[in-house]
């Protein structure tokens, strides 16, 4: 009968952790394309943040694996390519320089870094000017190695030629729940097939068009899905979507400092998880009691 109560304690003790994470989500992190600061967005209040300066100018996608916000430059000569920031020590890091931007990145529920050529990359750098593109087919989703930053060949979607986009292209990748990719495009220089969105599952490999708008970053928090778009005056702004639709649902969660511009989101994972940790404490006593 000693027992009962530990294991009530136990129980009580993990719903009110429960609650306490609830009313605590943690929400995302937002990289502008037009200054190069890192945003902190509490979908619940509307708040944003600044909380990093990264000096990589024009950072066109982002993904957090929990203990480091992964970003890509496309712009300063001197500093293109993959780099990160700590939150913890807020501190950034140049992982390696590279000749593709990647505009569609995320990370999935094993940690795993992941990119995606909506078309083909640009390289400003490449002979033609600023919009020039390499010579990569559209739709390759690739995983990418986070102390070197090499590019493994993963999958390659069929989003190319009449079903999706050609030329430049911008959007965003995101891990869902139920561990399907989901997937927006916009072509902002040509008008034939300027908005796409893609459900993708891996497992049996067969992909979805969407309707809906575009979105330049997408981001899952706790079971809800996030997208980013320009607002009036060049501003952006936050909308939860219906996963099914890509459509918003209601007005803007959460609308940037005028006049700066959402390149990606990324959803903003507690580092570290003091509930699990508590949990994993509190699981060890009960073990223990039992041996007793």
């Amino acid at each position: 009968m000693k027992k009962l109560p530990i294991i009530v304690s136990v129980m009580v003790i993990v719903l009110i952790a429960n609650i306490s994470q609830a009313s605590a989500i943690p929400s995302l992190y937002a990289m502008a394309v037009n200054n190069d600061s890192i945003y902190y967005i509490d979908v619940s209040t509307g708040s944003v943040t600044p909380v990093s300066v990264t000096a990589n100018y024009s950072t066109i996608s982002i993904a957090f694996d929990g203990t480091n916000l992964f970003y890509w430059n496309c712009d300063k000569v001197t500093q293109r390519g993959i780099s990160k920031w700590n939150p913890l020590t807020n501190i950034n890091t140049s992982i390696s320089t590279t000749d593709i931007s990647e505009q569609n990145a995320d990370v999935d529920k094993n940690g795993k870094l992941w990119v995606m050529d909506t078309t083909r990359s640009r390289d400003p750098l490449a002979s033609g000017g600023f919009l020039a593109l390499t010579d990569d087919p559209g739709g390759q989703l690739w995983t990418i190695d986070k102390t070197t930053g090499a590019r493994t060949l993963q999958a390659t979607l069929p989003i190319g030629g009449a079903m999706g986009i050609k030329g430049y292209a911008l959007g965003d990748i995101a891990w869902g729940p139920d561990d399907k990719l989901y997937i927006s495009t916009s072509n902002v220089f040509f008008g034939y097939d300027s908005v796409n969105n893609y459900i993708w599952d891996p497992t049996s490999h067969t992909l979805t068009k969407e309707e809906g708008a575009d979105h330049a970053g997408l981001a899952w928090v706790y079971g809800r899905l996030y997208g980013s778009n320009l607002g009036p005056g060049g501003t952006g702004q936050i909308y939860e979507l219906d996963p099914a639709t890509f459509l918003s649902i209601g007005g803007p969660v959460a609308t940037m400092p005028a006049g700066v511009n959402i390149g990606d989101l990324a959803t903003a994972v507690p580092v570290p998880e003091p509930v699990t940790f508590c949990l994993l404490g509190i699981g060890s006593i009960v073990l223990l009691q039992k041996r007793r």
